[in-house]
């Protein structure tokens, strides 16, 4: 299945399952907000420390503004990919399209992790997408165990047969 359009980059699962642990800490030691209308308020005061948003929101207008948003509020921002395991982490009954962590509580240094990874995340990506399609798979493909996870350490490519790096 195709990702939105509002969806700008691929979060590994072990991100979004970090992503997960620090909207249950922060909703019971912190302070959250949960969904669209809340999250959007947060960002344009400027207190949102971390914003996540759900890849299966139908319609995807209903959210498509927060990664815009995020963008010109210097905010930062990830993709989960079911509203149900996002409403459940915000600790309510039904499911969210949108939830953002104010006050991360005991979560703090796991949203620190969090947004450095997505900052790594994020220039995979501007990297990749100056490539084309096939070429993004082989600089993923080719990510190497240097610091520590493989989806943000060092990006190796091939062109005519010449390895080249980029740190």
């Amino acid at each position: 299945m195709s990702k939105p359009f509002y969806v700008k980059f691929e979060v590994p699962n072990e991100v979004v399952d970090a992503v997960h642990e620090a909207l249950r800490i922060a909703s019971e030691t912190g302070y959250i907000r949960k969904g669209t209308n809340e999250t959007t308020k947060a960002i344009e005061r400027g207190r949102a420390k971390l914003v996540i948003i759900a890849e299966d929101v139908d319609p995807p207008e209903v959210v498509a503004h927060l990664p815009v948003l995020c963008d010109e509020r210097k905010t930062t921002y990830v993709f989960v990919p079911d509203k149900v395991r996002l409403g459940t982490s915000a600790r309510i009954d039904t499911r969210t399209a949108s939830a953002c962590i104010i006050d991360a509580g005991d979560a703090e240094a796991l949203v620190k992790e969090i947004s450095a990874q997505v900052e790594k995340t994020l220039i995979i990506e501007n990297i990749c997408s100056h490539f084309s399609y096939f070429m993004r798979g082989v600089i993923k493909t080719h990510l190497y165990w240097i610091i520590g996870r493989p989806f943000y350490t060092r990006t190796v490519f091939h062109i005519k047969g010449h390895i080249r790096c980029l740190t």
